[in-house]
């Protein structure tokens, strides 16, 4: 990816700087927020950053020199606007920050920046370019808008900082958690057959496929190639119904529900191919620098979600010219419009698997299907 060079002053080029950042939620989105911290805390040796962000996301930036991590537990220590204070309390004293950065832009993070601009700190806020992105859903424009990354390193734009994107794996994971992804291999893989992640989920229903979909591509990667096949997804819900689907096959596995976010994304890392919706998944993996294929339905790329230096034929959509109501939310929230699911229907596991194969991604392919 291009060089970035934002110039404004010449005053801090030679000082050390220390920025205070904010992402909370949701998972992909603080995913998104690394290749970013990282990219600039390369390229400037005398940048320090502190994230702000919930716990559960703390692996996501282990092993990245001059980034620590600053865990909000809204649920308890931070609860409510009482706790919205004692949070800018206590992040005030952690250190003499010389500018907030706010990769979030929400009602919590709003309250924050008025107060540290307040107490004399600049501050930076993104902007989610809202008005282009409903323009794109209404049918006004069909263009592509500038990704989440773009979005995220723009709001640096005040600071005199070089950045280059790092390359892939940009999550780089502690040996903690590949010790115990590997245990996990060698209980179901041990003869390091080919890995495929299936994550079918998504947090909204309008970017998640059909159950049956599902059931059915996991059946002819099994009956037609040589894959060992591991399930992911979170919540209780998906945990039940993944442990029941791979119970009906031979070479697949739902690893749902058995291992921490760190584990999980260092078994993720060993997969030769991830196959997932627009969610999280498809976020995790790219950064891991899977090969990572995504099917989306109600949304599109061109929102500005884009995996992370995946080649765009790894976008598996209907076109805009087939399905001129694509896309309809930015997020996959509400119903669909007309009434049948046509975005994701349309997406049949044979067009899927058809498609694995054109892109050389599947292992050998039973000479029948060939």
């Amino acid at each position: 990816m291009k060089k970035n060079h934002t110039k404004i002053t010449d005053s801090s080029q030679n000082k050390s700087i220390h920025l205070l950042v904010f992402r909370f939620s949701s998972m992909g989105d603080v995913a998104m927020t690394v290749p970013i911290l990282k990219g600039l805390l390369i390229s400037n040796s005398k940048l320090t950053i502190t994230i702000a962000t919930r716990p559960f996301y703390t692996p996501f930036f282990d092993n990245i020199p001059r980034l620590n991590v600053f865990q909000c537990d809204f649920r308890n220590k931070y609860k409510g606007l009482p706790g919205l204070l004692k949070l800018f309390v206590d992040l005030k004293s952690l250190a003499s920050f010389d500018h907030v950065i706010d990769l979030h832009g929400v009602l919590r993070t709003g309250i924050l920046n008025l107060l540290f601009s307040l107490s004399g700190i600049s501050v930076s806020s993104i902007d989610k370019g809202r008005t282009e992105k409903k323009k794109l859903i209404k049918g006004h424009t069909f263009k592509n808008l500038k990704s989440t990354f773009q979005r995220y390193l723009d709001v640096f734009n005040a600071l005199n900082l070089e950045f280059e994107y790092p390359p892939v794996p940009v999550i780089i994971l502690n040996e903690t958690f590949k010790n115990e992804a590997q245990s996990f291999i060698n209980k179901t893989n041990p003869g390091e057959i080919f890995r495929i992640g299936l994550a079918p989920f998504s947090l909204h229903k309008l970017k998640t496929w059909p159950e049956s979909y599902t059931l059915e591509l996991i059946k002819m990667l099994e009956e037609r190639t040589s894959a060992t096949i591991y399930l992911f997804g979170g919540g209780a819900e998906e945990v039940s119904l993944l442990t029941r689907i791979s119970a009906n096959y031979k070479r697949c596995f739902s690893m749902a529900g058995k291992l921490s976010l760190g584990s999980e994304m260092a078994l993720i890392q060993r997969m030769q191919l991830m196959i997932t919706m627009d969610s999280s998944n498809m976020h995790l993996s790219s950064l891991l620098g899977v090969k990572t294929i995504s099917i989306w339905g109600a949304t599109h790329p061109f929102i500005g979600f884009q995996a992370y230096q995946q080649e765009i034929d790894r976008d598996f959509q209907i076109s805009k010219e087939e399905l001129s109501c694509r896309p309809c939310t930015v997020f996959g929230k509400g119903n669909c419009r007309r009434g049948d699911f046509a975005c994701m229907v349309w997406l049949t596991p044979q067009l899927v698997f058809d498609k694995l194969k054109r892109l050389n991604l599947l292992p050998s392919i039973n000479s029948f299907d060939s």
